[in-house]
């Protein structure tokens, strides 16, 4: 006996129902059709002019105009016009729907098509049967701890040619999502069937213990088809083309996870979730007194990397510490998220002798243990010789004798004095004046920058937007795919308005735009190109009729739409 089981697909019952209503008549081209295909509803219009007609709100199916054409018949010397609309129809959720009048203006008249009914319901196949295409999404792991790094993986496998394919949406609820990389692609066997793989991959981080879902993903791909005759198509429609495109939504089913809360906390807890080392390094280690050496900490390993906080580090008493600017480098091309930061700082003996430099000490939480893990970066030892004296002698003595003795003036240690009023009248040379006023100069040029540093160090959008358009012609500067240029123009409009920009659609890049006041036709131009890029992924590559001094142009017509 074989066995059934509910599978991804929805079968979409739709009554293939055909109504006349004075001059505009609708129609659905089949009565069944599964949630990895679409109907196709006909709407044809008879009248002298060319008029749109009008959908009526469509909930649980979406809508995709697809063409238009026309026919033209005389019949007594009468001439009468025929308009065809073709509108694609993909489900989005189980039920039964109504699909009320299709409508249209004919001379100062409306007329309207009947309704229609429709009904969505799940679709059983055999045991072990593989469609054509479809989609997986999955996580390392369902039950983790709060803070804890977990990958999930969304794969789209195709059997069959595909000319395109967008994300509906990117959404992970209340978890926190990181990149891992560009688009991967491959080939794979399953169950004997050659599939072609595009893989997505996140790093993804719970904010909160309890329940929690990832949402289900929906990529709408258009397949190559055989065409399909219908009664208002041509009959050289065949003869001109033999296949056709059919749209298909795939979807993946939602994730639930349940987040586990961390144990009670060591006081010197970092706030790291995962596998870390620490390391402390010191060059060169003998040194004379008031000179300096540098400190490197390194904090590196796996988990919530971008969360490496500043290193716990005992005072140094015998030092006085300058602390510079940490560095941090992630990677997100591996199979997770990893990275390192670095911590320097610079060293001055106060005195000499063997002196001690503190360890380091880290304190974080191994999920792999479930329990807290603590690692120390020995402490290191300096010889600190004594600091040479300056010699300031000025004069010799040219005969030792008592009372007045002859001297050589061996140096002068300070200018010449000028009394009276004729000083006013000694010309300055110009590396006087260099150095009167350079050091004025040079304060002012710091001061600047460092209240420009702290108002950004706290202004983490802000300085995304400052830093956006300088990042973005960067990127573009390296993009070589029709994936990199769209990656670059996503990032730049998150930037601007503090989103996430490398998980954003078209359709969410252009209500951004629209949002902060861009002009409506550069949101849609903006999301057209994005289609296009997202879309020539999977087939012929958008570059070729896109160069790359009209994206520069569009990324800065955006910065000057939102430096207004």
């Amino acid at each position: 006996m074989r066995l059934s089981h509910a599978c991804c697909g929805i079968v979409l019952t739709l009554a293939a129902v055909q109504v006349c209503a004075q001059g505009i008549q609708a129609e659905l081209d089949r009565s069944q059709i599964t949630i990895q295909e679409e109907a196709t509803l006909v709407v044809t219009v008879d009248g002298t002019q060319q008029v749109e007609p009008r959908l009526p709100s469509l909930p649980g199916l979406e809508a995709r105009f697809r063409n238009r054409s026309s026919q033209m018949e005389w019949v007594n010397g009468k001439v009468t016009r025929r308009f065809i609309y073709h509108w694609s129809l993909r489900p989005q959720q189980v039920g039964k729907f109504r699909i009320d009048p299709v409508t249209v203006e004919l001379g100062g008249q409306r007329f309207a098509s009947e309704p229609l009914m429709l009904e969505v319901v799940e679709q059983t196949s055999e045991e072990g049967e593989l469609p054509q295409v479809f989609a997986t999404a999955s996580v390392s792991d369902s039950s983790p701890f709060v803070g804890e790094q977990i990958v999930f993986v969304w794969r789209l496998y195709n059997a069959v040619t595909i000319n395109g394919a967008s994300l509906v949406a990117q959404e992970f609820g209340a978890l926190q999502a990181e990149d891992l990389g560009e688009v991967r692609q491959y080939t794979t066997r399953r169950d004997g069937v050659a599939y072609e793989v595009r893989e997505i991959r996140k790093a993804l981080f719970a904010q909160s213990a309890g329940m929690t879902t990832i949402p289900a993903w929906t990529a709408n791909v258009e397949v190559r088809a055989r065409s399909r005759r219908d009664r208002f198509s041509s009959p050289f429609d065949d003869f001109f083309s033999r296949s056709r495109t059919e749209g298909r939504a795939v979807r993946t089913r939602p994730i639930e996870l349940e987040v586990r809360a961390l144990p009670d906390p060591p006081a010197e807890f970092s706030g790291l979730i995962g596998s870390f080392e620490v390391a402390s390094s010191i060059s060169p280690t003998e040194l004379n007194a008031g000179e300096s050496v540098t400190q490197r900490i390194t904090i590196s390993g796996t988990g919530n990397v971008q969360m490496i906080p500043q290193p716990a580090v005992a005072v140094a008493v015998d030092f006085k510490v300058y602390e510079d600017q940490p560095s941090t480098s992630l990677n997100r091309n591996g199979n997770e998220l990893t990275g390192a930061k670095v911590f320097t700082r610079a060293l001055v003996p106060l005195r000499a002798g063997a002196l001690t430099v503190a360890g380091v000490e880290l304190v974080f939480f191994d999920p792999e243990r479930e329990g807290y893990v603590r690692r120390v970066a020995d402490a290191i030892q300096l010889e600190v010789a004594p600091g040479r004296e300056e010699d300031l002698r000025l004069t010799e003595s040219l005969a030792p004798s008592r009372g007045k003795v002859a001297v050589r003036i061996l140096g002068d240690d300070i200018l010449p004095i000028y009394r009276g009023l004729d000083a006013l009248d000694q010309p300055a040379a110009a590396g006087t004046w260099v150095f009167l006023g350079g050091p004025p100069l040079v304060f002012c040029v710091l001061l600047v920058l460092r209240r420009r540093s702290l108002r950004f160090a706290g202004d983490v959008r802000g300085r995304r937007r400052h830093e956006a358009l300088r990042c973005a012609r960067n990127k573009l500067a390296s993009a070589s795919s029709d994936g990199d240029w769209s990656l670059v123009l996503r990032e730049f409009i998150g930037d601007k308005f503090g989103l996430e920009g490398a998980a954003l659609t078209p359709l969410e890049c252009r209500a951004a735009l629209v949002r902060n006041d861009v002009d409506a036709e550069l949101a849609a131009q903006v999301e057209g190109v994005l289609g296009l890029l997202e879309a020539s992924q999977y087939g012929r590559g958008a570059t070729d009729s896109l160069g790359r001094g009209e994206f520069a142009g569009l990324i800065d017509r955006i910065e000057k739409e939102t430096g207004r």
